[in-house]
């Protein structure tokens, strides 16, 4: 299973977004790809020489993904973008959606497969779709 992780490069957010890869990367099963931080972390998230080519980057990645885990903040706009792409793309295609989180900071968050107020709730999901459980 492809899994996207979506959240805020704000310096606030880090140590929840680094949290969120390290679970999900330690589910039997789960591939996370499109890890952004590494580009946050060498060109800052608003220094980016050419930030076309970073946001058709992460645009790629959630093309590979079947799985979208939104970790929803009130920073940042990227996050949302990313699951607005995912959104779209379910029109067609077959993509589970994960929204962790405040959902009263935007009524799309309920657009989620799976809308859960904590972020230790989809790490559960998550687990159970890697185990062929969650579908």
């Amino acid at each position: 299973m492809k899994l996207y992780i979506a959240g805020s490069s704000s310096p606030s957010e880090r140590a929840r977004v680094d949290r969120a890869f390290k679970s999900a990367a330690q589910i039997p099963g789960v591939e996370v790809v499109g890890d952004w931080r590494h580009d946050i972390d060498i060109y800052g998230a608003n220094d980016v020489e050419d930030p076309v080519t970073f946001a058709k980057k992460d645009l790629d990645a959630i093309l590979e993904c079947d799985v979208l885990w939104l970790l929803i903040c009130a920073t940042g706009c990227g996050a949302w973008v990313e699951f607005g792409y995912v959104l779209f793309r379910s029109r067609t295609e077959r993509v589970t959606m994960i929204a962790s989180g405040d959902h009263g900071i935007s009524i799309f968050s309920a657009l989620a497969d799976y809308p859960l107020p904590l972020d230790s709730q989809a790490v559960w999901r998550l687990r159970e779709i890697a185990e062929g459980r969650g579908e």
